[in-house]
């Protein structure tokens, strides 16, 4: 199912932009709101097909919660995203100014691209394989992360030493002279 909702959701985008260009010459006697409903559009296949894997994995008497929860973010996300997309393109409208019809499409993709990379998400997380690959990918960022905070920063370069294999006695007896190893 992940591959499936890979392959609608290029496809879509390709072929929207295709057809956007194809709108869009000069003057287009068409609304902004047309470009917003084709962003919609787009991701509309490759989103459902997400879903319908999750939906598929909640078959039996008592379903994986955690399937559930997926499915319900990706659902909660995309109306959210619809809504929050719809009130940002009246705003686009309400200020005069005229942008760009690709604004209006991109506007219109991004409000379910979240919803689609949740139902995705949800898909990886679910599938046994893929749940370590997560959880490795989780586990990685997680300790890069570990490295922002300010009170850590003034032992990075202990610790890139240590790794190096150099110590502070190796650097003293250098004598502040430059060495390669």
């Amino acid at each position: 199912m992940i591959l499936w909702s890979l392959v609608a959701g290029l496809i879509g985008i390709l072929g929207a932009w295709f057809g956007m260009t194809r709108l869009d010459r000069g003057e287009s006697p068409h609304p902004p709101e047309v470009f917003w409903v084709l962003g919609l559009v787009v991701l509309s296949p490759a989103w459902l097909i997400a879903v319908w894997g999750l939906l598929d994995r909640t078959s039996g008497r008592f379903p994986d919660m955690a399937v559930v929860a997926w499915w319900l973010i990706s659902g909660a996300a995309a109306l959210l995203g619809v809504l929050l997309t719809d009130a940002m393109v009246r705003r686009l409208q309400e200020s005069g100014r005229p942008y760009p019809r690709a604004r209006y499409w991109l506007v219109g993709v991004g409000a379910l691209f979240p919803a689609w990379c949740i139902a995705l998400l949800g898909l990886l997380w679910t599938s046994t394989e893929a749940a370590l690959t997560v959880s490795a990918i989780v586990a990685a960022g997680a300790g890069l992360l570990s490295f922002l905070p300010p009170c850590v920063l003034p032992l990075v370069p202990s610790y890139l030493a240590y790794i190096g294999g150099v110590s502070f006695s190796d650097l003293r007896h250098a004598g502040g002279k430059n060495r390669a190893r």
